[in-house]
């Protein structure tokens, strides 16, 4: 998805250093989410795959955008 165009990775800063925690994933993902609804753009993100759960990771949903 990501050769395509239709996904991204992106990295959480604090204090200006990258951080890898998993619990601060999640509500980066929310604000994804929530922009993405009210754009009407549907997303998924890999956090909540069921398998190889992917925090830093967005893409569009391949139902709309194959």
């Amino acid at each position: 998805r990501h050769i395509t165009g239709h996904a991204i990775d992106f990295a959480v800063l604090v204090a200006g250093k990258e951080r890898w925690d998993w619990q601060l994933y999640p509500p980066v993902a929310d604000a994804f989410k929530r922009a993405a609804k009210e754009l009407d753009i549907p997303i998924v993100w890999g956090g909540d795959w069921p398998r190889f759960r992917d925090g830093p990771h967005i893409e569009l949903s391949r139902a709309t955008y194959p």
